[in-house]
């Protein structure tokens, strides 16, 4: 089954990331700003998580719906089947951006979803998931725009830049997809020496040494669709 995936980036680096994709099989790869989308099996998105370096999370579309107010978007997100990857024992937590629609207010959106997807559950066991805003095991983006709503789920989790080498995460200028993305920008062979003369956190030269040795940078950490009721293990 084909699905629709998003991965946004830092502004700059989209057709470095619309070439990361293309590499990876992805097909109808249209360049956004800040942001790159395109279709696939499952099989992409997870390669998309393991691979792609200058990405800040892979997102795969759930639904797309007219959503004139509070009645409208419960009634739409109460009937998707959020079964098929939560249960009442898991976690989720819900993300909103809402412009030029009749609800203004994206928390009060991120609420809506919130209660009408604890709300199926309550219905279908008695029960309910419960929200865990730091760590969920089911991350929900909703996208309201012109009172039209898109919901993704996030196959990432925690930022992609954290690639799970650095023991403790650091304020940087520089995170670790801005550097692969810039080095890729570049031109560097992956071949040729590479010096950082301003090495500070040795972000570049780490990244460099991954790219050079085709190393996926997501193979020391995990993923938040790894906690997924449909997750495919053997896949």
């Amino acid at each position: 089954m084909r699905r629709e995936y998003f991965a946004p980036c830092t502004l700059g680096l989209e057709e470095v990331l619309a070439a990361e994709v293309r590499t990876l099989g992805g097909g109808d790869v249209t360049i956004r700003r800040g942001a790159v989308s395109f279709t696939g099996e499952r099989r992409l998105g997870y390669a998309a998580n393991l691979w792609l370096r200058s990405a800040v999370r892979v997102q795969e579309r759930v639904a797309e719906f007219p959503a004139k107010g509070r009645t409208e978007l419960e009634a739409a997100v109460g009937a998707i089947e959020w079964e098929r990857w939560l249960d009442t024992h898991g976690t989720l937590a819900v993300d909103a951006s809402v412009r030029d629609s009749e609800i203004t207010h994206s928390g009060f959106a991120a609420l809506v979803v919130k209660d009408a997807i604890v709300d199926r559950f309550r219905r279908l066991t008695g029960e309910r998931p419960s929200v865990d805003a730091d760590a969920p095991d089911l991350p929900v983006k909703l996208v309201l725009h012109r009172d039209r709503a898109s919901l993704d789920l996030n196959l990432s989790g925690e930022s992609l830049h954290k690639r799970g080498w650095r023991p403790i995460q650091v304020k940087s200028p520089v995170n670790e997809a801005i550097a692969a993305g810039l080095l890729m920008l570049s031109g560097w062979d992956r071949k040729s020496p590479l010096v950082d003369p301003m090495c500070g956190l040795g972000t570049f030269v780490v990244e460099a040494a991954c790219l050079a040795a085709d190393r996926a940078p997501g193979m020391l950490r995990r993923f938040a669709f790894e906690k997924w009721l449909d997750f495919d293990e053997p896949l």
